[in-house]
C-alpha cells in the first residue's frame, strides 16, 4: 500500500496539467466595470444684446430729447401782454394793444404770461381797515391789493412766489385781515380762474413799493405791479 501511494503521487501523467478539469473550474468574480457615459453636449445658448445696443432704444431717446427741447423753446412764444379787450381799466376808458408785458404793471390792467391772465384788479397804498387787535408795527403800513387769474391754456396753471419790497427791501406779508388768499402756490384748471387778496406790511416813508410774481416755476420770469 505505501508503495502504491508513492507511485501515484511520482506519476508524472497524473501530474499533468488536465485542461478540461481546468475548464470546468469557476473563474473568479470580477465586476463590470461602469462605463462612463458620453458627454451631453448643451445646445448653444443665444445672446442677448444689451439694450443699449438695440436700435429702437436710440430711436426712443432721440424722440423725448426732440419733445424735451420743443417744448423748453415753445413755451417763451405763448408770454404777452394784452391791455385791451383783456382789460379792466378804472379810471378810463381807453384800451390799448401791446405786443410785450411792461415792465411795471398798474392797477387796472391785465397781462397774459405763460397761458395765465392776471388781471391787476386794485390797490390800496395806505390800508386801515385792519383789526385793532392785529396792528402794524411802529412806522408801518399795511397795503391791500387785489388780483384775478384766469387759466386760458389747456393744462393745469400752478402759480408761483408773490413778493413786495419797499425801496428794494422785501416786506413781510400782514395776515391780520379775514379775506387774506394769497395766490402762492395755487393751482388752477383750465378755464378757471381764482381771486387773490394780499396783505404786506411797509415802511409808511417808503418812496417806491412794488409787488413780484414769478410766472413760472421753471424760468425766472417775474412781472412787477406797482404800487406807488
Amino acid at each position: 500500500m505505501e508503495n502504491n501511494n508513492y507511485a501515484s503521487q511520482n506519476d508524472p501523467q497524473q501530474n499533468q496539467f488536465d485542461p478540461q478539469a481546468q475548464g470546468n473550474q469557476q473563474t473568479p468574480y470580477s465586476a463590470p466595470q461602469n462605463n462612463p457615459a458620453p458627454p451631453y453636449n448643451m445646445p448653444p445658448q443665444k445672446v442677448k444684446k444689451p439694450i443699449y445696443k438695440k436700435w429702437w432704444f436710440w430711436l426712443i431717446i432721440v424722440i423725448v430729447a426732440f419733445i424735451v427741447i420743443g417744448s423748453a423753446f415753445g413755451g417763451d412764444s405763448d408770454t404777452q401782454a394784452t391791455d385791451g379787450n383783456t382789460q379792466t381799466v378804472t379810471d378810463s376808458g381807453n384800451t390799448e394793444n401791446d405786443t410785450d408785458i411792461p415792465s411795471v404793471i398798474e392797477a387796472g390792467t391785465s397781462v397774459t404770461a405763460d397761458g395765465l391772465e392776471i388781471s391787476y384788479i386794485s390797490c390800496n397804498a395806505d390800508y386801515t381797515d385792519y383789526s385793532e387787535y392785529v396792528p402794524p408795527a411802529d412806522g408801518n403800513k399795511i397795503i391791500r391789493a387785489e388780483f384775478e387769474f384766469k387759466n386760458v391754456s389747456d393744462t393745469d396753471c400752478s402759480l408761483s412766489n408773490f413778493d413786495c419790497y419797499a425801496d428794494g427791501a422785501k416786506c413781510e406779508i400782514y395776515y391780520g385781515a379775514d379775506d387774506y388768499a394769497s395766490p402762492t402756490l395755487e393751482t388752477i384748471s383750465p378755464n378757471r380762474t381764482f381771486k387773490a387778496i394780499v396783505y404786506f406790511e411797509v415802511p409808511e416813508n417808503a418812496k417806491n413799493i412794488e409787488m413780484e410774481m414769478e410766472t413760472s416755476f421753471w424760468s425766472d420770469d417775474k412781472i412787477i405791479f406797482t404800487v406807488k
